[in-house]
C-alpha cells in the first residue's frame, strides 16, 4: 500500500506516508503483514477495499481484517481507536472482525465511516456511522461497532496518588435524567485504599439514558507517558448503547440486515450518509439521508423502527429498465442499465449527475429549484448523454 497514512491506513505500524521517495519502493517496499491463519500459514488477501482513511481485507479463509481510522466503529473492532499507526498492531495482533458464530464473509465493502460484509450465508451485516440510518438497521443509534464509546475523558495519575473512579446509577428523573442514567465521579485516591472518598472527588460526569438506549460507563488505566501523562492515568468512557454494555456490538449481537429480497446481493454502494444495495434481480434499495435516496423525498429511511430494506420502496428509474450496475460518490448515485445507459440522481453542485439543467441542484429529492413538489424519478429521470 502507498499514499497518505495519517491513521495507519497503509497497515505498516506507523503514520508515515509512503510512495514519495523511490527508495521507499521496489525491493524496499514491504508487504502488509496480515498475520497467520489457524494452520500457521501466512494470510493472503482475496479482496482489498479502501476509503479515505481506512482499509479492509477479505482473507483467504473468509475472515475480514480492517485497519486505519477507527472513529465511529468503522473497523468493526468494538472501539474507536485507530489501528495500524503504532507498532505491534498488525499481523497476528490485528484481530479478525467478529461477524458472528461460525460466520465468514464472501465480500466486503467500505465507504465513508462505515463498512459492510456479505456473509457466507448470503446475509448482510454493516457497522460504523449510522447518524441517518445508513446502516439499514431500523435504528437511530449514532454508530454501531464502536463499543458505544461516546465520550472519553483522561485523567493523569500524580507521582504520589492514582486516579480512581466511582460509577453509580441514576434513578428516573434524578439529576435531570428522565430515563435514569449513570453518574461517574473521578479523583486522586489520596487515601490509597482503592475507594474514592467524597473529599477526593474533583470531576463528575453524567450520562442520561434515552428511550431504547441505556447509559453506560467504564474506566481503563493507561501507561506512563500516554496522553501526555508522565505517570500514566485513567480513561473514563461514557455514552449510551442499545445493548447496555461496552465493547459488545459486533459478533452475534450485530444483527443481519432484513433484506426482504432473496435474489442475492450484487453490490453494496456506501456513500457519505446513505447506502444503496443492488440485488441480483436489478432492484435497488437505499437507506440513510433522505434527499439522496432517489425516492422524491427528503425523509430519511433506516433510522426508525420497521425501516429496513425489506420494507423500503425500490428505487424507480423508469418503465421497463433493469439495473445491472451501481456506483456512487459523496452524495450522488449512478446506475448502469441493461442497455448500457446511465441514470444518476443526488447532489449536482458541480454537475455530478451529468445533467446540465440540474447544475447546482439536487435531483431525486422531489423538489424543484423553488422547493415545490415535483416528480423527478422514474420516467422523469433523464439518461446521461454519454455520446
Amino acid at each position: 500500500c502507498w499514499g497518505t497514512n495519517s491513521s495507519g491506513e497503509l497497515g505498516y505500524g506507523n503514520s508515515d506516508s509512503l510512495g514519495l521517495l523511490a527508495a521507499d519502493l521496489g525491493d524496499n517496499w514491504p508487504a502488509v503483514d496480515l498475520g497467520k491463519d489457524s494452520a500457521g500459514a501466512n494470510y493472503t488477501a482475496t479482496q482489498i477495499t479502501a476509503t479515505h482513511s481506512s482499509t479492509c481485507a477479505l482473507l483467504n479463509d473468509g475472515n475480514v481484517k480492517c485497519w486505519g481510522d477507527g472513529s465511529f466503529g468503522r473497523l468493526g473492532s468494538d472501539h474507536i481507536e485507530s489501528i495500524g499507526d503504532d507498532a505491534d498492531e498488525m499481523g497476528d495482533n490485528l484481530a479478525a472482525i467478529d461477524l458472528g458464530t461460525n460466520r465468514t464473509a464472501s465480500k466486503v465493502f467500505i465507504g465513508y465511516r462505515k463498512a459492510c460484509a456479505i456473509l457466507d450465508n448470503d446475509a448482510l451485516k454493516c457497522w460504523g456511522s449510522n447518524a441517518n440510518g445508513q446502516l439499514a438497521q431500523a435504528s437511530s443509534e449514532n454508530s454501531i461497532g464502536d463499543g458505544a464509546e461516546g465520550v472519553v475523558k483522561y485523567h493523569c495519575h500524580s507521582d504520589t496518588a492514582k486516579q480512581a473512579a466511582a460509577i453509580t446509577p441514576l434513578e428516573i428523573d434524578e439529576r435531570g435524567c428522565d430515563e435514569g442514567g449513570q453518574l461517574i465521579k473521578v479523583g486522586l485516591d489520596i487515601s490509597d485504599d482503592d475507594i474514592l472518598q467524597d473529599g477526593e472527588v474533583n470531576n463528575e460526569y453524567k450520562q442520561c439514558s434515552q428511550p431504547d438506549f441505556q447509559a453506560i460507563a467504564k474506566t481503563e488505566e493507561f501507561a506512563p507517558q500516554a496522553s501526555g501523562c508522565t505517570f500514566g492515568g485513567l480513561n473514563v468512557f461514557y455514552g449510551t448503547d442499545a445493548n447496555g454494555v461496552y465493547d459488545n456490538e459486533m459478533g452475534d449481537l450485530l444483527p443481519e440486515i432484513e433484506l426482504g429480497n432473496t435474489s442475492g446481493i450484487k453490490h453494496v454502494q456506501l456513500n457519505n450518509y446513505y447506502t444503496c444495495i443492488l440485488f441480483n434481480d436489478g432492484d435497488v434499495k437505499c437507506s440513510g439521508s433522505g434527499e439522496s435516496l432517489g425516492q422524491d423525498s427528503t425523509s430519511n429511511w433506516g433510522d426508525k423502527a420497521g425501516e429496513t430494506p425489506a420494507n423500503a420502496p425500490t428505487v424507480n428509474i423508469g418503465t421497463g429498465i433493469t439495473i445491472v450496475g451501481i456506483a456512487g460518490g459523496n452524495y450522488q448515485t449512478c446506475v448502469l442499465t441493461q442497455a448500457d445507459e446511465v441514470k444518476c440522481w443526488g447532489y449536482s453542485d458541480y454537475g455530478e449527475t451529468g445533467h446540465p439543467a440540474y447544475y447546482g441542484e439536487e435531483l431525486g429529492d422531489g423538489l424543484d429549484s423553488d422547493d415545490n413538489p415535483v416528480i423527478e424519478m422514474g420516467d422523469n429521470l433523464p439518461f446521461v448523454e454519454l455520446h
